[in-house]
């Protein structure tokens, strides 16, 4: 038995010589605020936390702790790789020479459920998980919430979902949806291991994250937890990069409605998601003003896709030896009453965000067939138009049956349809992005890869998918300046040709670039310069 004549140093000092010899788990404790000043091996190869990770971090980022008055108890521990275990905990108060609260010793070892009380301890965890996605309870998450709000903590809440959240919500099921949340859940906990965090579900793809920490740290915290994103995800044997939002609202924000808080960390989300790639958002009241606009886009964009009031505008591509127009790139335009003239660039978005992206191709691809069959029954020429894919619209089951179904409906050949997608389609799934394609190429449409070179552009694109066409982005041919540009953009064009593949130079402005381009022998372009995208009744009277 330890001396209890000794200094507070000489205290611990002999703790941390008798902590080194036990087997089981060992640590001292401040005895102020339960930070960990020591931590034994057998600590680490139960948690597999080195001492130097969990040194002046307080013991509750390691222990649920649900007991504290308690001497001896069970109590949940997290492990560094986000799992959890039951241990029995017991702990011990020690003094110094003074008489003065030093430290506190506590022992853990891993135990089974065995006793009454601990099947009824199981039986309140078990209530507060979710039953499908296997994550805290959400009205158990709002109880604990009320609770630690309640006691006047520091911290915040976040909302975190992937960027492409919809083409994921398409390319699984609700069992493999389900992984990928529990994996990004294990991810988060074991990037914010050293502050209590409480995390449920709140959609297929989006969770939520209650995290107790200093004002000041906040910032630090949810910036960090972008580092889940850099290792890919791998469920069911698919490997998926991914790209994250965040929304952050700091609890100084809550008035006494915790459901008002969530709904700032909402907003927040919003605003992030408007930026591309990997965001982070924390709350400001003004972000209020532009969710009420944002809302009024919504439901005008709705109202506008059900009464069909979205029209199409046709670029014309243009053999650049003859001026010659050859083709077409159905483009989507939309001006409210109440709104005005609202940008493809933002509508489309909204539409993505809304789920209705696929309503919104459909409508494009329809005017373009009637146009079509218009041209046909009237004996006139008929011209190939291209019309964009999005991702999500690309990736639903009935895609390839329901674009087949137009056709057939209009009676068009297909060959007149082209379909433009995006490198971002690949990302998501190259091997079923090119079983689609080959299903379309086979039945006779062609397939064009739009803004060829604004991506993650893979050589192993050009070789492996079915398509005859790339279009260079607008990017490179504003570039052409630089003597790095000009190499790229002929180089792209040198290798698609060596490949046999069709190449468009999209956003020709000047006569200075389409000179340039034709010296590279590209052979079709688009852009400003040639002419602007117009109604279809003004194509009509340009290809009479």
């Amino acid at each position: 038995m330890l001396d209890t004549k000794l200094s507070k140093d000489n205290l611990f000092f002999w703790l941390c010589r008798i902590g080194e010899q036990f087997k089981t788990t060992f640590l001292i404790l401040d005895s102020v605020n339960h930070h960990i000043l020591f931590a034994n091996k057998a600590f680490t190869r139960l948690t597999g936390y080195i001492a130097d990770e969990v040194k002046n971090k307080p013991i509750e980022s390691i222990i649920q702790f649900s007991q504290k008055n308690h001497l001896k108890r069970k109590e949940l521990c997290r492990r560094k790789d986000g799992s959890t275990l039951w241990i029995e905990v017991m702990n011990q108060p020690f003094y110094d020479d003074e008489g003065k609260h030093a430290y506190d010793v506590v022992i853990f070892f891993e135990v089974e459920y065995q006793s009454i009380s601990i099947e009824k301890e199981k039986t309140e965890i078990l209530k507060s998980i979710d039953p499908i996605s296997g994550l805290t309870d959400y009205n158990y998450f709002i109880n604990q919430l009320q609770e630690r709000i309640g006691q006047n903590v520091s911290g915040f809440i976040l909302l975190i979902e992937p960027a492409n959240y919809i083409q994921i919500i398409h390319l699984f099921d609700n069992a493999q949806l389900s992984l990928l949340q529990k994996e990004i859940e294990r991810r988060i906990r074991r990037e914010l291991y050293d502050i209590e965090i409480i995390i449920s579900t709140t959609s297929e793809t989006s969770l939520i994250v209650f995290g107790i920490c200093l004002e000041d740290q906040i910032e630090y915290y949810t910036k960090k937890l972008l580092e889940i994103r850099n290792h890919a995800f791998n469920i069911n044997h698919m490997e998926l990069f991914l790209s994250f939002n965040i929304g952050v609202v700091s609890l100084s924000y809550f008035t006494g409605n915790i459901h008002e808080l969530i709904h700032f960390a909402d907003i927040a989300l919003n605003v992030a998601k408007k930026s591309p790639g990997d965001s982070v958002v924390s709350y400001k009241e003004e972000y209020g003003l532009e969710i009420e606009k944002s809302m009024e886009l919504q439901i005008e964009l709705i109202r506008a896709i059900q009464n069909k009031e979205i029209s199409v505008y046709l670029q014309p591509k243009v053999k650049i030896e003859t001026g010659e127009v050859v083709g077409f790139e159905a483009l989507a335009r939309w001006y409210s009453e109440l709104l005005g003239n609202v940008s493809p660039a933002v509508f489309i978005e909204v539409a993505e965000s809304l789920g209705q992206i696929k309503e919104l191709d459909t409508l494009v691809i329809e005017q373009v067939l009637q146009w079509l069959k218009m041209r046909k029954e009237k004996n006139l020429c008929l011209y190939q138009v291209a019309v964009n894919i999005s991702p999500s619209h690309f990736y639903t089951p009935t895609f390839v049956e329901d674009l087949i179904a137009l056709i057939e409906k209009y009676e068009i050949d297909p060959k007149y349809l082209k379909l433009e997608i995006t490198e971002s389609i690949c990302l998501v799934d190259v091997d079923r992005a090119s079983a689609i394609l080959k299903q379309l190429q086979n039945y006779g449409f062609e397939n064009s890869v739009d803004d060829f070179g604004i991506g993650f552009s893979s050589l192993s694109y050009l070789m492996n998918l079915p398509i005859s066409e790339i279009k260079i982005a607008r990017n490179f041919i504003n570039k052409v300046d630089d003597n790095k540009g000009r190499i790229i953009l002929q180089s792209i064009i040198q290798l698609a040709k060596n490949m046999g593949l069709h190449t468009v130079v999209e956003g020709v402005e000047t006569q200075e670039q389409l000179q340039l381009i034709h010296k590279m022998d590209c052979s079709t372009a688009q852009g400003f310069y040639f002419y602007k995208p117009m109604p279809i009744e003004k194509v009509d009277e340009l290809i009479k």
